[in-house]
């Protein structure tokens, strides 16, 4: 699922039970955006910086009570180091949950996803355009087509 389609559907699934939704997402986006090494690169970033992410996550008292980890473990490697992580802190994985999406409708809301770089604002071409093509509503600058 997109990015901002995953949250909202796991935050209607899951709300009431108590648990913190725990991704990857806006850090990882955060750190490439805006560390240039990685912008000028154009290569992923490392299984370790996305482990290192959620374990920092998961040490938070919010999550004592229980977790969803959306978007994450996208790696044969990544799963492993979360199974290593969560062996250490007596905890299990209880539940998975795997949304089947048409491809269709999954390259029509990723392709049209506009980014906002400095201030981290999405828009999408489709489903929530900005009010200028390609302008920022609040800021009236250019911003990034992801």
């Amino acid at each position: 699922m997109p990015h901002k389609t995953r949250p909202m559907a796991a935050l209607l699934l899951f709300t009431g039970l108590n648990v913190v939704l725990v991704s990857t997402i806006t850090p990882v986006y955060d750190f490439v955006c805006f560390h240039p090494y990685w912008e000028r690169r154009g290569q992923l970033v490392s299984d370790d910086l996305v482990v290192g992410i959620i374990d920092e996550a998961l040490k938070k008292p919010s999550c004592q009570k229980g977790f969803i980890l959306d978007g994450f473990p996208r790696t044969v490697v990544q799963a492993q180091k979360l199974d290593e992580m969560l062996e250490k802190r007596g905890v299990k994985v209880d539940k998975v949950l795997n949304f089947a999406i048409d491809d269709a409708i999954l390259e029509e809301r990723i392709t049209g996803r506009w980014i906002h770089p400095s201030s981290g604002r999405s828009y999408h071409s489709k489903f929530a355009p900005p009010k200028v093509p390609g302008i920022d509503d609040v800021r009236f600058s250019c911003f990034l087509i992801c």
